[in-house]
């Protein structure tokens, strides 16, 4: 801050803001302004110079010329929006979260509808809102106020290489990244998806901090704007409570022959105010058929005549598997992932047609899903006969383990992605690399974190994952012994 007040009053005697605006400009194009940078890194750039800026020229007149640039540049990145709100609600360290808290703080339970601030506008209703509620004060003073209305000087507009673009600017940060856009519906639905996908991917029903962050979203922007948002917040509380009359009425055998286990739990949503859900199909397990059934029996006896239409595909689901040799092993995956795996409950050996058949999934999804339970070392695999096809590839349960079969599987896995590789999408060595580098530089990180940076970082090809395929990924590293799991944080396991 000192450099810059001397170089403030060092422009206002030499009057060189052209030249500022031109070397400023070409030194943003040449060092931020290209592929090789982050969009993320763009982003806390472009925060900074908007409050170096502001400091060194409080009209905005500079601002305005200089950062036109990278406002078009950012708002040709596809994945700058997803930046905006990834900062603005899932890291608390950010500047962006902090400009959102310090928004909710000076609103102080005021109107809350949120829009772009003019500069001039805001200091002037501060300086009158000063003189009414401190006009005794004014008076006991003998006139300081006016002495300093009389000090008042305009603002000089500056000459320049774009001075068609001088004018009086905006200090709300947040207002300026949201007018890159020039409206706020981008940005709230990236939120709602986001936080479509990160209530999904909960194992409990706690929800304090999205409730917090979309309580300052609906302060910054407006309260009908976060409706729906609020609608989903709702359902995930509302799904807590009807989850506990669930197991309560279980525990009464109020329907008979109609139980539900203490560890089944669900989400009841209403469907018109999320985004998009996936709606695949899939056979459960008879066993889980069983308890889906009863939790509907039981949903219905308190919301007659409601009935639920279940999404299989949906939510995460946490596995502690035992073995013949003593083995234990705790996991958390996606649905279809520990579906599959339930079937070697009673039978040990499988072809992938049969698996397919019984899930009634595609033989390419369910090979997919598998590749992760061969690659934990619980299943072992053996290739089609000569002649045979994708589908005769058998899948055996690994109840006694031998020294290194966990590695065995790993590379059994890698052999069997390079084999099949038309079958991958191709993203999961870039996934890994980038997922090493991070846990590298940040040592420990959580998941919905990681899924994030992901998001952010992950373009060539382009990020596709749901959070709980993540997980799948992040839970076959910790398995073969790259990652560790302390605290719901991964970080890399030491050699």
């Amino acid at each position: 801050v000192p450099a810059l007040l001397d170089l403030k009053e060092s422009l206002a005697k030499t009057h060189q803001y052209p030249h500022l605006v031109t070397e400023l400009r070409a030194a943003l194009h040449k060092r931020l302004l290209h592929a090789g940078a982050n969009t993320s890194d763009i982003l806390t750039q472009y925060i900074s110079t908007i409050k170096a800026l502001h400091q060194l020229d409080p009209s905005g007149t500079t601002l305005a010329a200089i950062t036109l640039p990278v406002q078009l540049y950012l708002r040709a990145r596809h994945d700058t929006v997803r930046c905006i709100v990834t900062g603005l609600t899932h890291d608390t360290t950010s500047d962006l979260f902090q400009e959102l808290r310090k928004g909710s703080l000076a609103a102080g339970g005021g109107g809350g509808g949120w829009r772009p601030r003019n500069m001039g506008q805001a200091e002037g209703g501060a300086a009158d809102g000063g003189a009414q509620s401190d006009g005794e004060d004014e008076d006991e003073q003998g006139g300081v106020a006016h002495e300093g209305g009389m000090e008042w000087m305009p603002d000089a507009l500056q000459p320049g290489p774009c001075s068609h673009l001088y004018s009086v600017g905006s200090v709300d940060i947040i207002g300026m990244l949201v007018d890159i856009y020039g409206s706020t519906d981008l940005f709230l639905n990236e939120y709602r998806s986001l936080l479509s996908d990160k209530l999904l991917a909960l194992t409990s029903y706690q929800i304090d901090r999205e409730v917090h962050n979309v309580e300052l979203l609906k302060i910054r922007f407006g309260e009908g704007s976060l409706h729906k948002c609020e609608v989903m917040l709702k359902d995930v509380s509302d799904s807590k409570r009807l989850d506990a009359y669930v197991h309560k009425e279980s525990d009464k055998n109020s329907i008979a022959l109609r139980n539900v286990p203490a560890w089944f739990n669900s989400k009841i949503l209403s469907a018109s105010f999320w985004p998009q859900l996936s709606a695949d199909k899939m056979t459960m397990h008879p066993r889980i058929e069983q308890h889906l059934a009863a939790y509907s029996s039981y949903y219905s006896l308190l919301k007659k005549p409601r009935a639920l239409h279940w999404r299989p595909t949906l939510g995460v689901t946490k596995l502690n598997l035992s073995f013949d040799d003593g083995r234990k092993i705790s996991v958390t995956v996606s649905p279809p992932v520990a579906n599959l795996i339930l079937h070697f409950e009673n039978k040990e050996t499988w072809t992938l047609g049969q698996l397919a058949e019984a899930t009634a999934s595609p033989i390419d999804a369910v090979w997919k899903r598998l590749v992760y339970w061969v690659g934990s070392g619980v299943l072992s695999t053996n290739p089609p006969p000569a002649g045979g096809v994708l589908s005769d590839t058998t899948y055996t349960i690994i109840e006694q383990a031998v020294d290194g079969d966990g590695q065995t599987a790993l590379f059994a896995m890698e052999e069997e992605l390079d084999t099949h590789s038309n079958l991958d999408d191709g993203q999961e060595a870039v996934i890994q690399s980038y997922i090493t580098g991070m846990l590298t530089n940040f040592k420990a990180l959580p998941l919905d974190r990681i899924h994030n940076m992901l998001k952010m970082f992950v373009t060539d090809p382009p990020y596709t994952k749901k959070i709980t395929e993540l997980g799948v990924m992040l839970d076959k590293l910790v398995s073969a012994d790259k990652l560790e799991m302390v605290d719901n944080k991964f970080t890399i396991k030491p050699q």
